[in-house]
């Protein structure tokens, strides 16, 4: 397949159209595209198709999309972004555009049948969004736009040439049904103003835009958009049907990813603003940097992740169907019009994993229904192409977060494409220059120009492998790793390890948790130590290599001798004058990491274990209770905690816990949180987990067998209940009625 683009000066941030017309299509007729970086193909002016679907650098996938059949004129429009920037969504790679549009086998159209066109509508110079993604979104919009679509536009073709592109691969993942989502109401509407008192936000938060940030500086900017939206003020009052610099607050009910879809007319020259945030935030109130600044009793604050959270359309008078070429994620978004124009619909095109709701659970317990709702919801918008931790800031596939994240794919879809997918995109990855040779990036794809670095996640990879394996079955790709495995594991022990046989002195950005224990991550911290461990083990699993297993047990070994007070495992020691000296710093988190690598066990820490899961938990006062162990967070230290009550059979308590932690989150935004408050990204992979814990509780469910035929525990817990159990391309009823279960082989798929 022939790859194009248009033979210009790259910059960053410029869009192209690429355009053909074809008569009649019939059924059977299928198009062929791919491209690099981001894409939206139009069929007759409406969205049909968004993409990338992502893999390694040098690799795009092929989509195959069944066009409609329409005995008139099909106008095919294809918008492609190049942003030309490192983030850890989209790579910094050189664009193309490739297309075949194909009958069977005949061809009737390809990359030469297309012309180009510079789509100048979107604003070039502009801030990014946040570090981790691409530019905010800004457009000029004419009547010409419209005329574009339909092969009627006056601007100059542009003369391509062909591009070398990406090694094309088939595409393996089911594609989203781009289904259209409408708010369930509109919260409140009123005048806007221009705000005295507001916040300052300048993007990106971290870094600055150079060498390893690359963007337009504050000084190039032809438009401040996070300025001009702080600025924004807001008075409620009622509103009519045309908006004259108004503005109207909706609700999607819960927290949903993609693209912002608008149907609007202008009767004069106007700027719409969208405005959004996964949560309305009166923590504001709270913040005494932003208490002044945001009055509202309904604030966004679209700064709230460290990312601008707006969209900016400046509309000459005519009509038109807005869709954003970003999916981004919220539950609440403030439309904001200044000058005068009637929005008949605002919405969402829902930008999900339709495999993700192969499972379905009928509970009848509200609360455990509402958490897996609310964990479900939350894996359709991580698990597209990459396991991500997250749809909204990043949109990136982390390391740590996909070994979770991907046990729930298993269950919720039936397998395991998607992390197929991401674990192949680190195969086919050459070393980057940034990095150490042998170190895995901490996200991927993704672009990495600071050298920064997570050593844990790179261990959580071998494991994640290791559970992956035991999953699918999948020695291809195993083979596949292994001299990327061997190599880590060879970096780490040839670097770091000290003369006690422990991993000492870690560079980069050492990871824990997200809580008090990750200050005391070095000189030797025994829970990055304890996850080492576990990667040997995976690897000896992998390969069987027994010097693996037998540096693991000398290291568990060590940990407890140096660790163990006799109590609880302490987090670390420093070396001072040459020696390690105990700085007795405990965390909760702690004592989950050498229970769950097997340094610790119930059988030979009796007492401990029955302190944690007696004095522990969600409810623990840690203020009265143990307060010389520091709280754990959401991530990860609470999941590993579930999964050692799910390890030891205790199904109540697992039920319990799992509605102690997150029915809350699961309340307020109808998904689960990265931290225990909505400090960061309420939208998270990883927690999707919990629907594993509550459907092994309810029906005893726990995974499959190499035969790919599922495995019950005898317990459960005897909630009336019904399941619908995807199992590769068979389909399970589990019912549980009256403490009796039935389990019942309904259809392929």
């Amino acid at each position: 397949m022939k790859k194009i683009w248009v033979d210009m000066p790259r910059e960053m941030n410029r869009e192209y159209a690429f355009y053909t017309k074809l008569q009649c299509i019939e059924r059977g007729t299928q198009l062929h595209i791919s491209c690099s970086n981001l894409f939206q193909v139009y069929l007759n002016g409406k969205l049909f198709y968004a993409g990338t679907m992502r893999s390694a650098h040098g690799y795009s996938f092929l989509v195959k999309l069944d066009l409609p059949e329409t005995p008139d004129e099909l106008h095919i429009l294809v918008l492609v972004n190049e942003y030309a920037v490192n983030s850890y969504d989209v790579v910094d790679e050189s664009a193309f555009f490739a297309c075949d549009i194909r009958r069977d086998d005949v061809l009737l159209a390809d990359t030469n049948n297309f012309s180009a066109y510079a789509f100048l509508e979107r604003e070039q110079k502009v801030e990014r969004m946040c570090l981790q993604r691409n530019f905010v979104e800004s457009y000029f919009f004419s009547s010409d736009t419209n005329n574009l679509f339909f092969g009627k536009s006056v601007r100059p073709t542009l003369a391509v040439r062909e591009a070398k592109g990406n090694k094309l691969l088939p595409l393996e993942l089911t594609l989203p049904k781009f289904r259209l989502l409408f708010p369930v109401s509109v919260m409140e509407e009123g005048e806007i103003f221009q705000k005295e008192t507001y916040y300052t936000y300048v993007a990106p938060p971290s870094g600055t835009i150079g060498v390893n940030c690359k963007g337009y500086t504050y000084e190039e900017l032809t438009s401040r958009i996070s300025l001009e939206a702080s600025k924004i003020g807001y008075r409620p009052v009622p509103v009519g049907d045309m908006l004259s610099n108004n503005y109207r607050l909706y609700d999607m009910g819960v927290n949903k990813s993609g693209f912002i879809r608008c149907r609007i007319s202008v009767e004069e020259k106007t700027t719409l603003f969208y405005v959004f945030d996964e949560i309305l935030y009166p923590e504001a109130a709270e913040n005494v940097e932003l208490c002044d600044c945001y009055p509202e009793t309904n604030p966004v604050v679209f700064h709230r992740l460290y990312t601008v959270n707006v969209v900016k359309y400046v509309l000459e008078k005519g009509e038109y169907e807005l869709n954003t070429l970003e999916p981004y994620t919220f539950r609440y978004i403030k439309a904001i019009v200044s000058g005068r124009a009637k929005i008949h619909s605002l919405g969402l095109i829902l930008y999900e994993n339709p495999d993700g709701y192969n499972c379905k659970l009928s509970c009848e317990n509200e609360k455990l229904q509402r958490v897996f709702d609310a964990a479900q919801n939350t894996f359709v918008q991580n698990a597209i192409d990459m396991l991500t931790d997250c749809p909204s800031r990043e949109r990136a596939g982390w390391l740590c977060d996909s070994f979770f994240t991907a046990r729930a794919e298993k269950l919720l879809t039936g397998d395991n494409k998607v992390e197929r997918n991401f674990l192949s995109s680190y195969a086919r990855m050459k070393p980057l220059p940034e990095l150490p040779e042998a170190m895995l990036p901490m996200c991927y794809p993704a672009d990495h120009l600071n050298g920064n670095y997570i050593p844990n996640w790179a261990m959580w990879f071998v494991v994640e492998l290791a559970d992956y394996y035991m999953r699918t079955g999948d020695r291809g790709l195993v083979d596949e790793l292994r001299e990327k495995v061997e190599n880590l594991i060879e970096f780490f022990l040839s670097r770091y390890r000290n003369e006690d046989g422990l991993l000492e002195k870690l560079d980069k950005w050492v990871f824990v948790e997200w809580s008090k224990a990750n200050e005391f991550v070095q000189d030797v911290n025994y829970p990055t130590n304890m996850l080492f461990t576990g990667c040997l083990d995976a690897a000896f699993r992998l390969y069987g290599t027994e010097r693996y297993k037998r540096l693991a047990d000398e290291m568990k070994e060590t940990i407890i001798r140096q660790s163990f007070n006799g109590e609880f495992f302490e987090d670390n020691r420093i070396r001072r004058a040459g020696k390690l000296e105990r700085t007795r710093r405990i965390s909760e988190t702690c004592q989950y990491y050498a229970f769950f690598f097997d340094i610790a066990s119930k059988e030979l820490f009796p007492r401990l274990y029955n302190t944690l899961f007696e004095c522990f938990g969600a409810h623990r006062d840690c203020a009265l209770v143990y307060p010389q162990v520091y709280k754990s967070n959401a991530f990860i230290g609470n999941f590993l905690r579930l999964e050692l009550i799910r390890r030891d059979g205790r199904l109540k308590d697992l039920l319990d816990e799992s509605i102690e932690y997150f029915e809350y989150m699961a309340k307020r935004t109808g998904t689960l949180w990265e931290h225990d408050a909505p400090t960061a990204s309420c939208n998270h992979g990883f927690a999707s987990y919990v629907a594993c814990m509550i459907a092994e509780g309810l029906t005893g469910y726990v995974g499959t067998d190499g035969n790919r035929e599922p495995v019950f525990r005898d317990e459960f817990l005897g909630e009336n209940c019904e399941m619908i159990l995807p199992v590769y391309d068979a389909r399970y009823k589990i019912t549980v009625k009256d403490g009796v279960r039935t389990i019942e082989k309904t259809a392929q798929k």
